[in-house]
């Protein structure tokens, strides 16, 4: 699953590059953390045994400052030179959820509501008090929201 509100995600911009390929896109902050994904050029996922490359991922992750004024500087940085995303989204055509917190201070609801505005059809969910971040306590209904958008078509 896609874990990017602002559109950085490489499954958002595959949604839009090549509907075809995508039957669902959820759009969700992203977390503290990294997530693993196969690179531009692969094909194949990653091997879950490879705990080298595992530990490589999170050091590096941790090293990058995540939730500290360095690593949001560096992720508003990113947001603002992607561009405006609007013309694209206004093409997708496949179901969308888009999850956002209520009082994320790195990209705010306004553009959370913006994002599920310019796709045809998005239903938009907001958690109250959730940042920018994926609470343990709301992935049940994170999953539940999701797994409804699964069962759309």
């Amino acid at each position: 699953m896609g874990r990017r509100v602002s559109g950085t995600s490489p499954k958002w911009s595959t949604s839009c590059r090549r509907p075809a390929r995508r039957r669902a896109v959820p759009s969700v902050p992203r977390s503290g953390g990294s997530t693993p994904r196969t690179s531009p050029t692969s094909r194949s996922a990653p091997d879950p045994a490879d705990s080298g490359r595992w530990r490589t991922r999170g050091r590096r992750s941790y090293e990058r400052h995540p939730g500290t004024p360095e690593g949001d500087a560096r992720q508003r940085a990113a947001v603002a030179v992607s561009g405006d995303r609007r013309k694209a989204l206004a093409k997708v055509r496949i179901p969308t959820l888009v999850l956002h917190g209520e009082d994320d201070p790195v990209i705010r609801l306004k553009a959370g509501q913006a994002t599920a505005a310019a796709i045809p059809g998005a239903r938009l969910v907001t958690y109250p008090g959730m940042g920018h971040d994926l609470p343990r306590a709301l992935w049940p209904s994170m999953l539940g929201q999701t797994r409804s958008l699964a069962l759309t078509r």
